[in-house]
Protein backbone atom coordinates (compact mmCIF):
# COMPACT_ATOMS: atom_id res chain seq x y z
CA UNK A 1 0.00 0.00 0.00
CA UNK A 2 1.15 3.39 -0.92
CA UNK A 3 0.85 5.86 1.95
CA UNK A 4 1.55 10.04 1.35
CA UNK A 5 2.23 11.57 4.99
CA UNK A 6 1.03 15.30 3.35
CA UNK A 7 3.25 17.59 4.83
CA UNK A 8 4.78 16.41 7.71
CA UNK A 9 6.98 18.60 9.55
CA UNK A 10 8.38 16.42 12.59
CA UNK A 11 5.62 13.93 11.93
CA UNK A 12 7.39 11.12 10.42
CA UNK A 13 5.77 7.99 9.21
CA UNK A 14 7.36 4.39 9.10
CA UNK A 15 8.57 4.13 5.30
CA UNK A 16 8.49 0.33 5.81
CA UNK A 17 5.06 0.89 6.58
CA UNK A 18 4.94 2.22 2.89
CA UNK A 19 4.17 5.59 3.73
CA UNK A 20 6.13 8.50 1.81
CA UNK A 21 7.02 11.86 3.93
CA UNK A 22 6.46 15.10 1.99
CA UNK A 23 7.46 18.36 3.48
CA UNK A 24 8.37 21.87 1.79
CA UNK A 25 11.74 21.41 3.67
CA UNK A 26 14.29 18.07 3.19
CA UNK A 27 14.74 17.44 6.74
CA UNK A 28 15.76 14.18 8.52
CA UNK A 29 12.79 11.49 7.67
CA UNK A 30 11.18 13.67 5.03
CA UNK A 31 11.13 11.29 2.13
CA UNK A 32 9.90 13.96 -0.28
CA UNK A 33 10.90 17.98 -0.54
CA UNK A 34 8.36 19.64 -2.54
CA UNK A 35 6.59 23.15 -2.59
CA UNK A 36 3.19 21.84 -2.22
CA UNK A 37 1.75 25.63 -3.27
CA UNK A 38 3.15 24.40 -6.57
CA UNK A 39 0.73 22.03 -8.87
CA UNK A 40 0.74 19.30 -10.26
CA UNK A 41 2.57 17.80 -7.17
CA UNK A 42 5.27 15.32 -7.95
CA UNK A 43 3.28 11.85 -8.18
CA UNK A 44 1.36 9.96 -10.56
CA UNK A 45 -2.50 9.61 -10.81
CA UNK A 46 -4.33 6.73 -9.25
CA UNK A 47 -0.96 6.07 -6.91
CA UNK A 48 -2.13 6.31 -3.51
CA UNK A 49 -4.29 4.35 -0.89
CA UNK A 50 -4.12 6.30 1.98
CA UNK A 51 -3.55 10.44 2.53
CA UNK A 52 -3.09 11.79 5.75
CA UNK A 53 -2.57 15.73 6.21
CA UNK A 54 -2.61 17.68 9.65
CA UNK A 55 -2.30 21.27 9.66
CA UNK A 56 -1.01 21.60 6.30
CA UNK A 57 -3.89 22.51 3.69
CA UNK A 58 -5.05 25.37 5.91
CA UNK A 59 -1.63 26.84 4.99
CA UNK A 60 -2.02 26.14 1.39
CA UNK A 61 -3.29 28.76 -1.08
CA UNK A 62 -6.49 26.93 -2.63
CA UNK A 63 -8.24 24.32 -0.48
CA UNK A 64 -10.27 23.39 -3.72
CA UNK A 65 -6.81 22.91 -6.09
CA UNK A 66 -5.33 21.10 -3.44
CA UNK A 67 -8.20 18.88 -3.26
CA UNK A 68 -8.39 18.55 -6.47
CA UNK A 69 -4.70 17.16 -6.51
CA UNK A 70 -5.47 14.75 -3.67
CA UNK A 71 -8.13 13.53 -5.93
CA UNK A 72 -5.75 13.36 -8.77
CA UNK A 73 -3.36 11.40 -6.46
CA UNK A 74 -5.57 8.68 -4.97
CA UNK A 75 -7.09 5.76 -6.06
CA UNK A 76 -10.75 4.89 -6.02
CA UNK A 77 -11.69 3.95 -2.32
CA UNK A 78 -8.06 5.74 -0.75
CA UNK A 79 -8.86 7.10 2.62
CA UNK A 80 -8.16 10.50 3.55
CA UNK A 81 -7.23 11.39 6.80
CA UNK A 82 -7.39 16.05 7.46
CA UNK A 83 -6.87 17.36 10.79
CA UNK A 84 -6.53 20.95 10.63
CA UNK A 85 -7.22 23.94 13.39
CA UNK A 86 -10.67 25.00 13.46
CA UNK A 87 -11.75 28.19 12.90
CA UNK A 88 -12.43 30.33 15.21
CA UNK A 89 -9.61 28.72 17.84
CA UNK A 90 -6.59 31.13 18.28
CA UNK A 91 -4.00 28.92 16.59
CA UNK A 92 -5.84 29.29 13.38
CA UNK A 93 -6.92 32.82 14.14
CA UNK A 94 -3.34 34.37 15.21
CA UNK A 95 -0.97 32.13 12.42
CA UNK A 96 -0.86 34.76 9.62
CA UNK A 97 -0.14 32.04 6.90
CA UNK A 98 -3.20 30.57 7.13
CA UNK A 99 -5.07 30.69 3.80
CA UNK A 100 -8.16 28.73 4.88
CA UNK A 101 -10.14 28.35 7.83
CA UNK A 102 -11.47 25.03 8.20
CA UNK A 103 -15.37 24.41 10.05
CA UNK A 104 -17.75 21.55 10.34
CA UNK A 105 -19.35 21.86 6.94
CA UNK A 106 -16.31 22.73 4.68
CA UNK A 107 -16.05 19.43 3.27
CA UNK A 108 -19.47 19.02 2.09
CA UNK A 109 -17.96 20.84 -0.82
CA UNK A 110 -16.21 18.51 -1.95
CA UNK A 111 -18.94 15.58 -1.66
CA UNK A 112 -19.96 15.95 -5.75
CA UNK A 113 -23.45 17.17 -4.29
CA UNK A 114 -23.11 21.12 -3.61
CA UNK A 115 -24.72 22.96 -6.28
CA UNK A 116 -22.44 25.74 -6.19
CA UNK A 117 -19.03 23.68 -6.91
CA UNK A 118 -18.40 20.22 -8.55
CA UNK A 119 -15.08 18.33 -8.16
CA UNK A 120 -13.45 17.64 -11.83
CA UNK A 121 -13.47 13.79 -12.32
CA UNK A 122 -13.78 12.77 -8.51
CA UNK A 123 -15.62 13.83 -5.26
CA UNK A 124 -15.13 12.88 -1.58
CA UNK A 125 -17.11 11.05 0.69
CA UNK A 126 -17.67 12.14 3.98
CA UNK A 127 -17.49 8.94 5.79
CA UNK A 128 -16.31 10.48 9.67
CA UNK A 129 -16.01 13.84 11.04
CA UNK A 130 -15.36 15.05 14.53
CA UNK A 131 -14.01 17.97 16.68
CA UNK A 132 -10.91 17.73 18.52
CA UNK A 133 -11.55 20.24 21.62
CA UNK A 134 -8.20 19.71 22.80
CA UNK A 135 -4.77 18.37 22.21
CA UNK A 136 -4.64 17.63 25.77
CA UNK A 137 -4.79 14.33 27.16
CA UNK A 138 -6.78 15.67 30.33
CA UNK A 139 -9.62 17.09 28.24
CA UNK A 140 -9.76 14.57 25.11
CA UNK A 141 -13.25 13.59 27.10
CA UNK A 142 -14.50 17.07 26.13
CA UNK A 143 -14.83 15.65 22.77
CA UNK A 144 -16.09 12.55 23.49
CA UNK A 145 -19.48 15.04 24.60
CA UNK A 146 -19.63 17.87 21.93
CA UNK A 147 -19.25 14.91 19.26
CA UNK A 148 -22.42 13.72 20.53
CA UNK A 149 -24.51 16.80 19.50
CA UNK A 150 -22.28 18.40 17.43
CA UNK A 151 -24.71 20.77 15.51
CA UNK A 152 -25.99 21.87 18.96
CA UNK A 153 -22.31 22.41 20.01
CA UNK A 154 -21.86 24.21 16.71
CA UNK A 155 -25.21 26.29 17.45
CA UNK A 156 -24.50 26.92 20.93
CA UNK A 157 -21.49 26.86 22.15
CA UNK A 158 -18.98 26.77 19.94
CA UNK A 159 -17.49 30.65 20.13
CA UNK A 160 -18.07 30.48 23.71
CA UNK A 161 -15.29 27.26 23.63
CA UNK A 162 -13.53 26.44 20.41
CA UNK A 163 -12.33 23.55 19.57
CA UNK A 164 -9.06 23.04 18.64
CA UNK A 165 -8.97 21.14 15.77
CA UNK A 166 -11.43 19.36 13.35
CA UNK A 167 -10.90 15.55 11.90
CA UNK A 168 -12.08 14.74 8.50
CA UNK A 169 -12.02 10.94 7.08
CA UNK A 170 -12.81 10.61 3.21
CA UNK A 171 -13.01 8.54 0.86
CA UNK A 172 -12.05 9.07 -3.12
CA UNK A 173 -15.21 8.46 -5.39
CA UNK A 174 -14.13 8.00 -8.81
Amino acid sequence: MNKLNLGCGEDIKPKKEGWVNVDWLKVPGVDKAIDLSKLPWDFKDNYFDEVYSRGTLMLLPSLIDNMQEIGRISKKGCRVDIIEACFPCFTSMQDPLVKTYFTWNKMNYFSGENKYYTPKGYHFKLVKQEFIFSPNKNLRWISKIINLFPKFYMRFFFNLLPSHWIHYELEVIK
